[in-house]
């Protein structure tokens, strides 16, 4: 599950978390855990993500003690011994790519996203990925940090990307902008967030009225001085 929560946090298709590593060149105030991946998608070569220990209800207090066990276990993805809903223990043998990629839906079912509501809203093992771009898409966030979130292309295309997200101060913008979003949810969320908070909060969607973190439209009218009406939602 806590490998679910930092291919989500860190906009980490499930193919890219099968090949993370930890990564400990760059010296980054606040970081609390610093990620590598040697090739991307799409290509990208390098791409380095760091995070900061805050969360939605607080501190992160596993997250450092998680990529130590990663670390010691040389991969992302060590197997289990047993099916993931009765599994107690880590393997010293690596899961294989296709088996952590179905391994992720079943997460995101135990997360309390079901398979009948994966398949109605089109999830897939990519879709961790999408979800922090998503929200700040909802949030109105420019096109250059909905980019650097997905680590897309910026204006200059594919020639100019293999390793725009290789160096440090890009890494110090990913976690800028990753604990800027885990603030924004707090700020419009309600005062005190609720125990049951559990995916269904975080899911990749563009639309106001499908992301419970924002709560449902409100419509109003505005009259302007010539008469006119706007219905307007926000």
């Amino acid at each position: 599950m806590r490998n679910l929560w930092i291919c989500i946090a860190t906009s980490t298709r499930a193919i890219e978390f099968h090949r993370v590593r930890p990564y400990d060149e760059y010296d980054l105030p606040h970081a609390a855990c610093t990620i590598e991946i040697s090739v991307a998608k799409s290509g990208q070569q390098h791409v380095v993500i760091s995070l900061s220990d805050e969360g939605l209800l607080g501190k992160i207090t596993w997250l450092q003690a998680h990529m130590q066990l990663v670390r010691s276990k040389g991969f992302s993805t060590p197997r289990v011994n047993g099916p993931i809903s009765t599994a107690t223990a880590f393997l010293s043998s690596r899961m294989p790519a296709s088996s952590w990629s179905t391994l992720v839906l079943e997460l995101y079912a135990i997360a309390g996203m079901p398979k009948a509501t994966q398949k109605k809203r089109k999830l897939t093992a990519h879709s961790p990925h999408a979800t922090a771009a998503s929200i700040a898409s909802v949030l109105q966030w420019n096109d250059t940090a909905r980019s650097d979130l997905g680590r897309w292309a910026h204006s200059g295309g594919q020639s100019h990307m293999p390793f725009r997200y290789a160096t440090r101060a890009s890494a110090l913008n990913q976690m800028y902008i990753r604990a800027t979003i885990i603030q924004s949810i707090k700020e419009l969320a309600p005062p005190s967030i609720p125990e049951t908070f559990d995916i269904e909060h975080m899911r990749a969607s563009p639309f106001y009225d499908t992301s419970l973190f924002v709560g449902p439209f409100v419509h109003f009218n505005i009259d302007t001085a010539d008469g006119h009406v706007f219905d307007v939602s926000e």
